[in-house]
């Protein structure tokens, strides 16, 4: 852009100008003033122009020198139809190793059951609740002895029963003989020990934590006058 101005408006402003000083010496009107400054700028910038034009296009042309070309790197020789390819051996599989381990797994903890004596007012709720639904059938609990836990544990499982809808036969008796076979402490059993109320019995109170031992053949206390009980507990 600058030098446009320079090389070729500058020009046309000088001529134009001149001719203007020009033509108000010599009085031209106004049309004279203008034609003549058109014409004068016409010939100022065709004479600019052709200049220019001479200064930009050289006379000779000159060949541009070329870089001398680079020797071609021999290429390395190929080797034609191989006999035969090697191939890599084959890496053994990786077998991951497990690591020793160093912390053992926690153990877990393990139920511990309570006496006939000892049960909590939660186990209470459980047994009544599973015992429940075989509301009607005969239990006969039956207490040797007078020692506190023998009583304690008869109470308890009196109330248990009672409030489960089962029909109680209490038995209490004053001691055994010292020559007398039967499991030390308290335990159930059944005249038939084969009454699916009897397992059913054993499993409610064994999960929920009470320890009641399961006695086939032991003593019942039966009487002749009554229908057997589906399940005795005998507590001593």
């Amino acid at each position: 852009m600058y030098l446009f101005f320079e090389k070729i408006v500058l020009p046309l402003l000088v001529a134009v100008l001149g001719f203007l000083l020009l033509s108000t010496t010599s009085k031209f009107d106004w049309t004279q003033r203008i034609v003549g400054a058109l014409a004068v700028a016409f010939i100022a910038f065709f004479i600019t122009y052709t200049i220019e034009k001479s200064k930009r296009t050289p006379g000779k042309t000159t060949t541009e020198a070329k870089p001398p070309a680079l020797p071609e790197s021999p290429t390395p020789p190929q080797v034609q139809n191989p006999t035969r390819a090697e191939k890599p051996h084959p890496s053994p599989p990786h077998r991951a190793v497990p690591k020793p381990q160093t912390q053992l797994p926690p153990a877990q903890p393990q139920q511990v059951k309570r006496t006939v004596d000892a049960i909590t007012e939660g186990q209470s709720f459980l047994l009544k609740r599973r015992l429940l639904q075989y509301a009607g059938s005969r239990i006969c609990l039956v207490k040797i002895g007078n020692a506190p836990t023998t009583n304690i544990a008869f109470e308890k499982l009196a109330d248990i029963f009672s409030e489960s809808q089962w029909h109680i036969r209490r038995i209490t008796i004053g001691n055994l003989s010292t020559n007398s076979t039967f499991p030390d402490g308290p335990y159930m059993t059944s005249q038939n020990i084969a009454n699916p109320i009897v397992a059913s019995v054993f499993s409610i109170f064994s999960n929920a934590g009470v320890e009641l031992p399961l006695a086939p053949n032991a003593f019942m206390a039966a009487q002749h006058n009554l229908p057997p009980p589906d399940v005795a507990i005998v507590i001593h």
